[in-house]
């Protein structure tokens, strides 16, 4: 059985079964094998297998079918031969069918390779509790994520942790206290409104309202803040103040009140209206006098009053102040924190990067970590069975792609080339080992070529973050296949374009890199 396998470019790593007979491949969604990648044709080229044999046609294609470095329409293929088309480059792998007997059929044999199992539900509550979670709660977050970056994830989750601990640790010792204030001075405002109540009820109900007297509101009350008062009959006419007598209340508390009393007809009650958060108080309570005639008690008129206590107003503001104060330290807190888990969690994330990449190079042979991450073992033992897997495939005479390789004269090359432009120029090997550079680039950035030679280019640049920027750019160019990336910078007061380009060695690795500064005009 034949296999295309993929060796390098978009899609490196893949591999498609070859059937006896046609195979046509390229983009289109009718071709035995579809490779969705940008500058390969509908239709590019066909193998057609035959036996032991395998026979290549370029089907017209725009760009053109290589095969082991030379453009053909039509040719024969054998065992190893790369095809390469444009961004990726195809190995023909001859593969030993394993045929088991069984009730005298041959059946290939078959492996699972899938790591989608489904997951059972536990039995005990703690199970069941970390299933939920798992894949109820938890799916919402992934399906944000798949929007949002991961550490862009773990700020706004952090930050609703603040907030919820604000909430549930200093919001109830907050209410307790505004509770406890605000029940005080509910006690002394009814105190008043029933002073008012009964010193005045009886005037008020004989109409003898030159007697009545709420002069010592006045003298008494702006001690706890009385900010306005309204003595009412039963038909919204104002008896006090005497600035308001004969006119008709529009306050809002007298208005409430009225509406409380009549509707349950609840006279003997007192009224209190004293929003949450609010610095102010209403207060009212209706005048009852005797009727004679029904042998009850009648209202004969209504009383209210509007506080606004400095004990109230100084809790309001002080509870702001504790908010505000809490938050901002917890929010200091909070972004340790954030850098604390981001380090932490993504070190063993960069070190195995690393270590794949210096696998693939044929520098180490098996990945290892003395850092503790139980989650991220399983990736690197399936890493370190695929490198054993290719160290076999090699032994066997099938991996002459993936050759150890030495720097050196790709990094003279790019020397070679560098002579001839008139930039700042860094040339480095594959470690990001400064190898040369030019008087431009020590007028630019100051790294001097004797100084820098043989340093790696984080230590070479004393410029905070120029380094990790360029390193981000060949490590970007070097993952495009040796494609030119650039990103924009601010140097000596102007803006540079900074181009990277890495050269690909044979083994699809990156042995060099060139860096080029441009004036942005």
């Amino acid at each position: 059985m034949y296999k295309l396998v993929a060796v390098g470019g978009k899609l490196r790593g893949q591999s498609f079964n070859l059937v006896e007979g046609d195979n046509i491949v390229g983009r289109g969604s009718g071709c035995d094998v579809q490779t969705n990648v940008e500058g390969v044709s509908k239709q590019h080229f066909k193998i057609t297998v035959n036996d032991t044999k395998c026979y290549i046609q370029d089907l017209g294609s725009s760009n053109g079918t290589f095969i082991n470095g030379k453009l053909v329409k039509r040719g024969t293929v054998e065992n190893k031969d790369q095809i390469a088309v444009p961004n990726v480059i195809f190995q023909l792998v001859y593969v030993k069918e394993k045929i088991v007997r069984k009730q005298s059929e041959f059946k290939e044999a078959k492996i699972d390779y899938s790591l989608e199992n489904e997951e059972r539900m536990p039995n005990d509550f703690i199970g069941k509790a970390k299933f939920y979670f798992k894949h109820r709660v938890m799916s919402v977050i992934y399906s944000f994520n798949e929007q949002y970056e991961w550490n862009v994830l773990l700020a706004i989750l952090l930050f609703i942790f603040i907030g919820l601990n604000l909430l549930i640790s200093i919001g109830p010792v907050l209410y307790k206290s505004d509770t406890a204030i605000r029940s005080e001075v509910k006690k002394r405002a009814a105190q008043y409104v029933n002073e008012v109540a009964r010193y005045n009820a009886i005037h008020m109900s004989r109409g003898e309202f030159q007697k009545i007297d709420t002069k010592y509101l006045e003298d008494y009350a702006a001690s706890e803040g009385l900010v306005s008062y309204e003595l009412i009959d039963m038909d919204r006419r104002i008896v006090r103040p005497a600035s308001k007598i004969d006119t008709y209340s529009n306050d809002p508390v007298t208005s409430k009140s009225i509406d409380h009393f009549k509707k349950g007809r609840k006279y003997n009650e007192l009224y209190y209206d004293m929003p949450i958060g609010s610095s102010e108080l209403g207060v009212a309570k209706a005048l009852m006098v005797h009727n004679n005639k029904t042998g009850g008690l009648e209202p004969v008129g209504i009383i209210s009053m509007k506080f606004r206590p400095q004990s109230l107003q100084n809790l309001i503001v002080f509870s702001s102040a504790a908010y505000l104060e809490a938050l901002v330290y917890s929010s200091m807190i909070g972004i340790i924190f954030f850098g604390f888990i981001y380090y932490l969690t993504l070190r063993p994330i960069e070190q195995l990067r690393k270590q794949t990449i210096s696998a693939r190079a044929k520098r180490i042979k098996e990945l290892s970590s003395k850092l503790l991450f139980a989650e991220i073992n399983p990736v690197r033992e399936e890493i370190n069975g695929l490198l054993q897997s290719l160290s076999q495939f090699d032994e066997d005479g099938g991996g002459e792609a993936m050759i150890d390789e030495d720097d050196h004269e790709y990094v003279e090359m790019l020397h070679e080339i560098s002579k001839g432009l008139n930039c700042a120029t860094i040339i480095l090997n594959s470690d990001k080992v400064v190898q040369y550079s030019n008087e431009k680039a020590y007028d630019l950035i100051g790294i001097r070529e004797d100084f820098a030679h043989d340093k790696e280019l984080i230590e070479a640049i004393e410029k905070d973050g120029l380094a990790d920027e360029l390193i981000r750019l060949c490590d970007d160019s070097s993952s495009r296949e040796g494609t030119s990336v650039s990103e924009e910078y601010e140097l000596a007061g102007e803006n540079y374009l900074m181009f990277a380009k890495a050269a690909i060695g044979k083994s699809r690795m990156a042995r060099a890199y060139i860096l080029t500064f441009v004036r942005d005009s």
